[in-house]
């Protein structure tokens, strides 16, 4: 897993219940602005569904 995988995955385990963001949110808020579709591919290789809530995202 890359450290801008964790960031990722930390940023969408911040996001509140009932709440959703778009990758270009995530991206920003895991500190690279223009990353979003690196952040829907991270996303979508989620090893862990049911512990970090891509579908926020």
């Amino acid at each position: 897993m890359t450290p801008f995988a964790k960031k990722v995955y930390r940023v969408i385990l911040s996001i509140p219940l009932g709440e959703v963001r778009t990758y270009k949110w995530v991206a920003k808020k895991a500190g690279s602005n223009r990353a979003y579709r690196a952040v829907g591919t991270i996303l979508k290789n989620n090893p862990y569904p049911l512990i970090i809530p891509c579908h926020r995202v």
